[in-house]
């Protein structure tokens, strides 16, 4: 498996509006090819961290350029630009 996780920074105000974005691209990014599980928690009231796993690298990389036209949908709720880490899985319990 393969992960990418994302860290936003964002406005507090926005959250709302982020989730609704978020909501209206719920079916495109289900119907990703590849696409395991994606998961967003809020560290605190100004982050959250989007954690995807992918079957593989190639079904991230296929991906990716859907994941950032998303990202960029939400450009005016952010206070920074994402923080992206990807890789494969090395441990696992």
């Amino acid at each position: 498996m393969y992960y990418r996780v994302t860290t936003l920074k964002g406005k507090p105000e926005m959250s709302d509006k982020g989730y609704a974005l978020l909501d209206e691209n719920r079916a495109k990014v289900a119907s990703l090819p590849g696409v395991e599980h994606i998961r967003l928690f809020e560290a605190d009231e100004e982050t959250s961290v989007v954690i995807a796993c992918y079957e593989s690298q190639e079904a991230c990389e296929t991906v990716t350029p859907i994941a950032n036209e998303i990202l960029a949908s939400l450009g005016d709720m952010m206070t920074a630009p994402p923080v992206k880490h990807v890789g494969e899985v090395t441990w696992e319990l």
